[in-house]
């Protein structure tokens, strides 16, 4: 088998790869939505402002994960950072609809 192993290259598991980006770049994100917490009304909004503010993140990520030498094709870049984007915006949609903002309104005297 180590004759294969080295003949053929090692297939990619883009699920797994994923996974580790959105676990990386999880705390990167939650900084840059965290300000915008408990103030979008709607869970469309909410993941569209999410998957806006994570992309550069997100691709940022996938270069630290990737192997040395190994480079992806860019149909699995694409497919991968979909992936990985889909992940962190299921995990931080619901928390982001539900938490209280983090900005206080003033209060003016009457």
């Amino acid at each position: 088998m180590g004759m294969l192993d080295w003949i053929l290259p090692a297939r990619l598991n883009k699920s797994d790869l994923a996974r580790r980006i959105a676990a990386g770049s999880r705390a990167s994100v939650w900084q840059r939505i965290a300000p915008r917490a408990g103030l979008l009304t709607s869970l469309p909004e909410t993941r569209g402002y999410i998957q806006a503010r994570a992309k550069s993140v997100v691709r940022g990520k996938l270069a630290s994960v990737v192997p040395g030498p190994r480079r992806l094709s860019a149909a699995d870049q694409r497919q991968t950072l979909t992936l990985a984007l889909a992940m962190v915006t299921e995990q931080f949609s619901g928390p982001m609809l539900h938490t209280q903002p983090a900005v206080t309104t003033l209060r003016r005297a009457a």
